[in-house]
């Protein structure tokens, strides 16, 4: 594995990225971040010594030393392979109305460009994968036609995601009140102009595609799915929710605020966790901020996230 860091200076931007084995290269893309949150906007759980371990231990600027405040990112992956270009989540996107969501509220972020500078424009892109329905991670599944509706961004790709996720998500919108208000308005303007337009190829958990093989990852939502990539004998996994932050590492970690099924997502996480420290498997996060690439260690006291940049320079 060769792990870089891509200066963008059309962008005054530094991405990080690998290339695995057989010359697969995997970009993280943040779409939003790094940002200071609150932490307890996330996981409410006290500062006892459990979290203070998890504090102490996780990477440097990540977490504010009295636990008050965490370091978030908002990633998309860009594959770029033999079997295709393909993007994992579709972050929050550009001129979403997210008035409960400020932080998410009608950006104008650079997204596009980035995938062009790295030789994947939109149209080359040739699958978006949708990991779970959240507005955090369909927002660029669309984008403005300049008659006032969303059109899909992607016009060559296959939009795919979760048979479950997308299952769950249709009736609750048929029972909704105000159906467009759904997922802060993204039901409204990043899903349903995908489903009535190019649809949504529904997969589940064992499924593989353009090289990838889908996870379930229960918990966080119903159906969200997470993703195994094998090139040669690295492997990395793309563990959308599962995990929100290093801090979550630590045993008894708390499920986030925003887990539908709180006891199953902790389950899952720690499942997750072992399976990538037992097969050394790479960890892609969606919330991690740089460096978001790393391996996991197991430790006395949980896990331990090692940022991949600190093994290249060894």
């Amino acid at each position: 594995m060769i792990y870089r860091r891509i200066e963008l200076a059309e962008i005054n931007a530094t991405l990080e990225q690998i290339e695995l084995q057989g010359g697969t290269r995997i970009t993280c893309i943040p779409d939003l971040g790094p940002v200071q949150w609150p932490r307890d906007q996330l996981l409410r759980s006290p500062i006892d010594a459990a979290l203070r371990r998890a504090i102490n231990h996780a990477p440097l600027g990540t977490v504010e030393p009295d636990g008050s405040t965490i370091k978030l990112s908002f990633n998309i992956y860009l594959i770029q392979s033999q079997a295709g270009t393909i993007v994992v989540d579709a972050g929050i996107g550009n001129g979403k109305t997210r008035t409960d969501r400020p932080a998410w509220h009608r950006l104008d972020g650079p997204f596009l460009k980035i995938l062009s500078l790295l030789g994947a424009p939109p149209a080359d892109v040739d699958v978006v994968i949708n990991t779970h329905l959240h507005a955090d991670h369909v927002g660029w599944n669309t984008v403005p036609d300049g008659k006032g509706q969303w059109q899909p961004t992607f016009t060559s790709a296959r939009y795919v995601t979760s048979a479950v996720e997308l299952e769950t998500l249709m009736e609750r919108a048929e029972t909704a009140a105000k159906p467009q208000e759904l997922l802060h308005g993204a039901w409204a303007d990043s899903i349903l102009p995908i489903i009535e337009g190019p649809g949504y190829q529904k997969v589940r958990a064992g499924d593989q595609l353009c090289g990838l093989e889908f996870l379930g990852l229960p918990g966080h939502t119903a159906g969200m799915l997470g993703l195994l990539l094998k090139s040669g004998s690295e492997t990395i996994v793309f563990s959308a929710d599962a995990i929100h932050h290093p801090i979550q590492l630590a045993n008894g970690a708390s499920a986030s605020n925003f887990c539908a099924d709180p006891a199953r997502s902790i389950t899952t996480r720690l499942d997750l966790l072992e399976r990538c420290a037992t097969e050394r498997l790479l960890l892609a996060p969606y919330h991690f901020p740089d460096p978001a690439f790393g391996y996991i260690e197991r430790t006395a006291s949980g896990y331990l996230f090692q940022p991949v940049r600190a093994y290249a320079l060894q």
